[in-house]
């Protein structure tokens, strides 16, 4: 199994890492947010993550305040 990693950048001064996991099914992936560089990332991470995958603030603000971790929804790649 290989993983791919992504770099999201918000702003210029604040990115994330990301890691595509293989496929959990045919089509959606499970991501894995190893780190964030700054308050602000966490906080910013934790809204885009409710916006791309539809999980309420709450299960990504504790997500973002425990790196590493992994997103709880699966997600199609074009989301992830």
């Amino acid at each position: 199994m290989s993983s791919q990693t992504l770099n999201h950048q918000s702003h210029n001064t604040n990115s994330t890492t990301n890691t595509l996991v293989p496929p959990s099914t045919d089509s959606t992936w499970q991501i894995m947010i190893e780190s964030a560089p700054s308050e602000y990332a966490i906080f910013q991470g934790a809204n885009e993550i409710v916006g791309i995958s539809g999980c309420s603030i709450n299960q990504a603000r504790e997500l973002m305040n425990n790196l590493p971790g992994i997103l709880p929804k699966a997600l199609y790649k074009h989301q992830a």
